[in-house]
């Protein structure tokens, strides 16, 4: 199922997984030498955008947790969607994150 919604993000948007990795209790992408790890929220009936991003600087992990205020109906899409916003949130602040 995880990579049915892959593609159609990719489709839809045109989101790029560098290296996808999907197992029962992680899900991480490596993305521009990040690793975006989806990490959405049950709240209630559906599930809250969250997730971490980390990076591995001179042997020194950094890490900034994200959470959003998008709700979605089901796990799979709220992943997904955790880990596009991680992407933007890399696009738009790059290393400001970790300061």
């Amino acid at each position: 199922m995880f990579g049915g919604i892959v593609n159609l993000f990719r489709r839809l948007f045109g989101l790029r997984l560098d290296k996808a990795v999907n197992n029962k209790n992680e899900t991480s992408c490596l993305y521009k030498g990040y690793t975006i790890y989806a990490k959405p929220q049950k709240e209630g009936v559906q599930w809250l955008t969250a997730g971490v991003i980390s990076k591995t600087d001179d042997m020194i992990v950094k890490e900034h947790k994200f959470v959003r205020a998008d709700f979605h109906s089901n796990r799979d899409t709220a992943i997904e969607f955790s880990i596009s916003k991680g992407q933007q949130i890399i696009d738009l602040e790059g290393e400001k994150i970790f300061k």
